[in-house]
């Protein structure tokens, strides 16, 4: 197993409390804008899926810091004009310096838009979200077109 994994291994239920805590977060500010969207949906990365990845001789990363998707969430829109106006808004609510924002779009693969989102120290003031401070989750915005 790659060294990446094993550390990953050995602290994933970190990034599986961080992605409730991104799920929750997700909905909160859906609700809280009165967005409209279809579902969200999360997911913690397979220790399997990472060892794959980190094992494949393009994948350049050294931390598993740098690995943004080992948690991550999903907002399902009905109609594909609605992702960017769900993207802005979540780019408002975690503050605009702290996402990322790659459209992925391809001909004939998977669209959506993604943000990578570095979890700010105001979202950690409970003292169970401070091991949350400066980890990254991922968003993808997609319509239901493109997540079937």
């Amino acid at each position: 197993m790659h060294p990446l994994a094993k550390k990953y291994e050995a602290n994933r239920q970190l990034y599986a409390d961080l992605t409730d805590f991104a799920f929750t977060h997700l909905n909160k500010c859906l609700a809280d804008q009165d967005l409209k969207h279809m579902k969200t949906e999360s997911r913690t990365k397979e220790v399997s899926s990472l060892n794959k990845k980190v094992s494949d001789p393009k994948f350049n990363v050294s931390k598993i810091q740098d690995i943004h998707d080992l948690s991550a969430v999903r907002a399902i829109t009905l109609l594909e004009k609605q992702s960017a106006v769900i993207v802005s808004r979540l780019r408002d609510y975690f503050g605009w310096k702290n996402c990322t924002y790659t459209p992925k779009y391809a001909v004939d693969g998977y669209n959506a838009d993604h943000l990578v989102v570095t979890v700010p120290p105001s979202f950690t003031r409970k003292k169970k979200d401070k091991k949350f401070t400066g980890l990254k989750f991922e968003i993808q915005v997609v319509s239901i077109l493109y997540s079937v």
